[in-house]
Formats: structure tokens, C-alpha cells, sequence
């Protein structure tokens, strides 16, 4: 983050002094030939820029904020319909975030190819909802051998078990099948499972805990370092064990595009918490 404001500071000076040189420009040599109105609107459209710069610096700045005060509150009831609500409001966010970026120099059309698939550099697309649900429904169909495709009614059938264990397994189950159905990574799933657990067992555990606690900020914490992990080095190389060099490389360029520069993984993370509050909270507690 400190890169990305240095670098927005560097930028705010070369604009600073393309308005010095405009201005001096018109008290110059030159100002007699250039009418005051033109001045006028010369000087007016330097303080324009100026200010949607500034404007942009704030909005990125407060973008952590924005998503804390749009989280799920511990005594909802949550349904679908509040969660297409909250991910329609964290895409609208995505896009308003996207010009404030590009407006701050960021390239918001830079692709990366890896191994012939081509993919933003930084990538704001808004995520589909029923697209998700589709991809979750049908990892957590792998993920349990074809027994179950629905998170709400697997957590409960397990529940009702009293396993502590199998509990344990079903909420990680829950929380990788949306992972991976969220990154679009469903084709590696096996292994990303796998590394996955070896890798973040804790972090998958105190997820688990945090959500059937109804402690939905420290679980927007615990979702942020666990995808900041998963483009670790520690995660990577168990990954590349798992699927290979150039299966792990495809699906790790798709995590790291939803890195996004100025806010990291604030959009991802709030989409996240929204449908697993929703669908892993036992509302019979």
C-alpha cells in the first residue's frame, strides 16, 4: 500500500507542476496572446484535475471503511436476496474504484498471458452471483462425492451428527468449494483443496469458528489473510505439487488478478463474508 500512495505522490507532483508551467505559460512571453477567458479556462481546468485526483486519493483511501460499514450485522437472518443486494453494492463499488485507480495511474487494462490464457493484470470484472452458486453447487458436489450440492443443507445434516470432526471437515469443505467457485479455480480443486488445508488448516479452523460465533469482522480479517496466503510462497510451491507447474500457474494468475491495487482483496473479502455468513450460521442457535 505505502508503494502505491508514494507512487500516487509522485503523480500528484507532476501534476502540480504541469499546472506551475501552465501558469506560467500564461504570465509569460506568451500570456499576451492567449485571450483571459482562455486563461481563465486554462487555470480552471488544472484545478479540475487537481481536485478529481484528490477526490480519487480519498475514495481509495476510504475504501476499507466503505466495506466495514457494509458487512452483515451478527443479529441478521440472512437470504439470497440480501446477499445479491450486498455484492450488486460491492460491484458498483469495484467500478467507481476502477476510474479512481486509472484516474491515479494504474493500467487498468494490463493483461498478463500464462501459458496461452490471457488475464487482467487487475482485474474489477463484477462477480455474478447465480454464476457462483452454479460453481459452488457443483465443487461442493466434488468435494463431498456426490452427496451433497447444497452448503445449508450439508453443515446441517453434519451438525446434526454432533462430530466435531466431521464438522470441522464440512465447514472447510464449505469455505473452499466458495473460494474457488468465487476465483473461477473449480478445475483445480482437488488440489487446491489439499494445499489448501495443509497450508491454512488454522486459519480454515478459526474461519470456521469465527462465522459460527457470529463474529463477522474478525472473520473479514481471517478471510483476507487466508487469501493473502493462498499467493504466498508456502502456498504456491504446495500447490505446484499438487497439479503441476502450469495447471497451478493459470489458477494462481486468476487469484492474484483479484489483488487490486490500493485495496488488496477488500472486494473479494466482503463479496465473500456476505454468502458464507449467509449460508454457513447455524440460525437455529
Amino acid at each position: 500500500m505505502r508503494k502505491h500512495f508514494a507512487m500516487n505522490l509522485r503523480i500528484l507532483g507532476t501534476v502540480a507542476f504541469v499546472a506551475l508551467a501552465i501558469l506560467w505559460f500564461m504570465k509569460g512571453g506568451h500570456a499576451a496572446a492567449m485571450p483571459v477567458a482562455a486563461q481563465l479556462e486554462a487555470a480552471g481546468d488544472v484545478d479540475a484535475h487537481v481536485a478529481e485526483y484528490l477526490d480519487a486519493q480519498e475514495l481509495v483511501r476510504s475504501f476499507e471503511s466503505t466495506v466495514g460499514a457494509h458487512l452483515p450485522l451478527s443479529t441478521d437472518n440472512l437470504n439470497d436476496d440480501n446477499v445479491i443486494l450486498a455484492w450488486q453494492y460491492f460491484n458498483d463499488q469495484a467500478a467507481v474504484l476502477e476510474a479512481a485507480s486509472a484516474l491515479l495511474g494504474v493500467d487498468v487494462s494490463a493483461t498478463i498471458t500464462v501459458d496461452g490464457d490471457v488475464v487482467l493484470l487487475n482485474d474489477y470484472s463484477p462477480f455474478d452471483y447465480s454464476a457462483f452458486l452454479q460453481e459452488e453447487a457443483l465443487a461442493l458436489l466434488e468435494l463431498t462425492n456426490g452427496l451433497y450440492s447444497d452448503a445449508e443443507v450439508y453443515l446441517e445434516d453434519v451438525r446434526a451428527t454432533g462430530d466435531a470432526m466431521a464438522i470441522a471437515v464440512a465447514t472447510d469443505n464449505v469455505v473452499i468449494s466458495k473460494i474457488a467457485s468465487l476465483l473461477g479455480i473449480r478445475g483445480v480443486l482437488a488440489g487446491f483443496q489439499d494445499a489448501m488445508v495443509e497450508v491454512m488448516g488454522d486459519e480454515l479452523s478459526e474461519l470456521g469458528k469465527q462465522i459460527d460465533q457470529k463474529q463477522v469482522r474478525k472473520a473479514l480479517g481471517t478471510v483476507k489473510d487466508i487469501l493473502s496466503k493462498l499467493t504466498g510462497e508456502k502456498f504456491r510451491k504446495k500447490f505446484v505439487e499438487k497439479v503441476g507447474k502450469k495447471a497451478a500457474g493459470k489458477a494462481l494468475a486468476k487469484i492474484a488478478s483479484r489483488f487490486v491495487p490500493f485495496v488488496g482483496w477488500a472486494i473479494v473479502a466482503g463479496s465473500f463474508v456476505w454468502t458464507l455468513y449467509e449460508q454457513i450460521t447455524d440460525e437455529s442457535e
